[in-house]
């Protein structure tokens, strides 16, 4: 229910263009012909907060076996995700 109020942008870029997409800005990419595809990671405010949330997590702590039951990865996602959000908080 909440994708359907997401502000879709569509862009066409040609040859020899380029796309700026901003941090943790989530995309998906169609290309109508062959093409090369090139990522860089320019410095960025959103970027070095980021990096300070993911530092203070003990990513360690979750791992999502193929071998567990759904139910079981969806608790340690939703696990996962809390940790992140105590971070960004400031919350323990």
């Amino acid at each position: 229910p909440l994708l359907s109020k997401v502000k879709v942008l569509e862009a066409r870029v040609h040859p020899g263009q380029a796309l700026y997409i901003p941090p943790f800005h989530f995309h998906h990419v169609i290309t109508e012909d062959p093409s090369v595809a090139i990522n860089m990671y320019a410095p960025a405010p959103e970027r070095d907060a980021a990096q300070k949330v993911f530092s203070s997590v003990p990513f360690e702590t979750v791992v999502l076996s193929p071998h567990w039951l759904p139910s079981v990865r969806r608790f340690a996602a939703t696990h996962f995700i809390r940790l992140l959000i105590d971070a960004v908080d400031g919350t323990d």
